[in-house]
């Protein structure tokens, strides 16, 4: 079979003059029926192929071409409606484009494959062919109907990203690392049978990218990205929430099959509305970079399973379904016991070796447990390269001020708390919550200690006379030791501690009870005099003035903190 080939330019009015193709079996070399035709580095075209064009086998279009249809009848081995009609016949792409007002109907022997885009303004890719994503990536930028079959080349792989509402009732074959579907920001696919995975990788592009399969995701490959899978999901596979963004999980997960590999990206959250795991099947969750959230407060703790919980660390947090007010749990190695006030139930969490069990704390807010690794490891300090765990500080490391001012470390004091001797209102944390002293600040959730002060309204406040009850409370419930971290600089300054202005070290009379004082005193053996900040100062909670409690209050509703609420 010959191939035409097309030699002019960007055409208006007709491609029946046979001088400007070659190659083919027809007149002058012009396609003659049941030929290929090949669109090559021609710009863009647009055809109005008239009455007697020859019906085509085939035709390609190259790199930086870009077919236009929009106003006339394109006729692939058989004519067809208004648009583009592929009764058998075929489009393969290298790189360019297919742009079309109406439908492109697909017959059952007819399809389009290869890399580039294909674009439909008001129509939809319809009929019973297939759309094949091969050598690259093959957008989709139109509405699919649910009787085409979408492919990736399962031998060479393709990257196949669906960038508006599709279905199809014919599973996605994926079995190499090389085959990629993708689901835009704003897109959706229904996938009409159960898709099983064994290879490629299938992303969620963030925003309301939504993977549906009523009949469930066996996922044997890799899943990343952020979005919704509205499936039940059976494990074997690694899911992936990429930094930044949140992958909900709206059905049960690991009821069958092999368990899954959770990863939780840097600032990524793995929210799931429905059970998670058995009692034999435990899905593995690994937390990276400084902070992430696994939340699954959709249903009682119990049906909540998870295997080894690795990289956990102070930003991170754990949200679960209380069992009530008045939650117990207790440390034991590397596991946390989590049980209800009478101790009836109770649920266990099982922690990579190295998780500094000693620095967890379970707090119950409004029915929800939060696991979460206490304040003073892993408060999130303003440096000129951005957030930066305070215990990860040493001396000469640049932190920013509130005034926006870089300047070295001096210090970084350490002070190990214990609860057996401890006085609980001197020396337990104090828990501000985000957004309880204004918009974003703090950022998150912070703990320091009572006597750590804050910028608030003009005036030093500190933590302890700021406690109301609700949107700033004494922790109840701390681990036996914890470490209070201090910054210290070259003069008194504010730093930015989850986005919220904290003074830095001032030496004061306690100051033997920080663990590492010595180094302190060899490094100014002869003391070190800090002027401090020209700002009042409040110590206790008589001392706050009542448009600060009243901020306070503002702020506690507009959070949703809640009076009634448990301590936290």
């Amino acid at each position: 079979m010959t191939t035409a080939t097309w030699l002019g330019g960007a055409i208006w009015g007709g491609a029946d003059d046979d001088s400007l193709w070659t190659g083919g079996s027809g007149p002058g070399g012009a396609p003659a029926a049941g030929n290929d035709v090949v669109l090559n580095r021609i710009g863009s075209l647009t055809l109005s192929l008239g009455a007697n064009t020859p019906s085509l086998n085939s035709l390609t279009i190259f790199s930086d071409d870009i077919l236009d249809v929009a106003a006339f009848t394109l006729y692939v081995d058989a004519p067809g409606s208004s648009g583009i009609d592929l009764s058998s016949g075929t489009i393969a792409l290298a790189g360019g484009s297919i742009v079309d007002a109406a439908d492109i109907t697909l017959g059952a022997g007819g399809g389009i494959s290869g890399y580039g885009s294909i674009n439909i303004t008001t129509g939809a890719l319809t009929g019973a062919g297939v759309v094949e994503a091969s050598g690259g990536l093959l957008d989709v930028f139109a509405n699919v109907s649910s009787g085409v079959q979408l492919a990736i080349d399962s031998v060479g792989g393709g990257d196949l990203r669906i960038q508006q509402a599709a279905a199809t009732n014919s599973a996605i074959s994926m079995t190499n690392s090389s085959q990629i579907l993708e689901i835009g920001s704003a897109a959706s696919l229904t996938i009409g049978v159960q898709e099983i995975t064994t290879g490629g990788t299938i992303y969620l592009n963030g925003g309301t990218a939504t993977l549906t399969d009523a009949f469930g995701l066996v996922l044997g490959g890799n899943l990343t990205g952020g979005g919704t899978v509205d499936a039940e999901l059976q494990g074997g596979g690694t899911a992936k929430a990429s930094a930044g963004l949140t992958l909900t999980f709206k059905q049960n997960v690991d009821q069958a099959g092999a368990a899954t590999q959770f990863v939780i990206g840097d600032g990524g959250t793995i929210d799931f509305d429905a059970m998670v795991g058995t009692f034999s099947i435990k899905p593995l969750v690994t937390f990276q970079g400084a902070t992430g959230t696994l939340s699954d407060t959709a249903v009682i703790m119990t049906s909540v399973n998870f295997g080894t919980i690795t990289g956990f660390s102070g930003g991170d947090e754990i949200h679960l379904q209380a069992f009530g007010a008045g939650d117990t749990y207790v440390i034991s190695s590397d596991t946390l016991t989590i049980m209800n006030a009478a101790g009836t139930l109770s649920q266990s969490f099982a922690f990579a070796s190295g998780t500094a069990m000693d620095q967890i704390v379970v707090t119950d807010n409004g029915g929800i447990d939060t696991i979460a690794i206490c304040f003073m490891a892993g408060a999130m300090i303003r440096t000129p390269d951005g957030e930066a765990a305070v215990e990860t500080l040493k001396r000469g490391d640049l932190v920013l001020t509130a005034e926006g001012a870089a300047k070295p470390v001096a210090w970084l004091g350490r002070q190990t708390i214990s609860a057996l001797f401890a006085d609980p209102v001197r020396n337990w944390p104090v828990r501000i919550r985000a957004g309880a002293l204004d918009e974003n600040i703090p950022s998150r959730d912070l703990l320091l200690s009572p006597d750590h002060a804050l910028l608030v309204g003009g005036a030093l406040f500190h933590a302890g006379a700021l406690v109301n009850g609700t949107s700033i409370r004494r922790e109840t419930q701390v681990p036996p030791t914890w470490v209070y971290y201090h910054v210290e600089l070259e003069d008194h300054s504010l730093i930015l501690a989850e986005n919220t202005p904290a003074e830095t070290f001032v030496d004061n009379v306690e100051r033997r009870n920080f663990d590492n004082w010595a180094e302190h005193e060899a490094l100014y053996p002869d003391g070190k005099p800090i002027s401090e900040l020209p700002y009042p100062r409040a110590k206790g909670g008589r001392q706050v003035p009542p448009r600060i409690r009243a901020l306070l209050a503002e702020r506690a509703v507009l959070i949703g903190a809640q009076a009634g609420a448990a301590a936290a």
